[in-house]
């Protein structure tokens, strides 16, 4: 790989995960509101003041096998 394709690679990478953060915070900042309009009939189930988020990412390759 060029020089210039690592350096597009690591802007593209950088901005992914700069957007990828602010959803999260989005996400997080507006959750209960969030859950209550999209999913009315769970958020009836849903205690708010229970809520917490999970720092650390699980992602699953499509082979199924867990990538930390």
């Amino acid at each position: 790989m060029s020089n210039d394709n690592k350096m597009l690679s690591q802007a593209v990478f950088s901005r992914n995960r700069s957007h990828d953060e602010a959803f999260k915070k989005l996400l997080q900042t507006f959750f209960a509101e969030f859950i209550e309009l999209f999913f009315p009939e769970i958020d009836e189930m849903l205690d708010h003041r229970e809520t917490r988020f999970l720092m650390q990412e699980l992602l699953v390759d499509i082979v199924g096998e867990e990538v930390a």
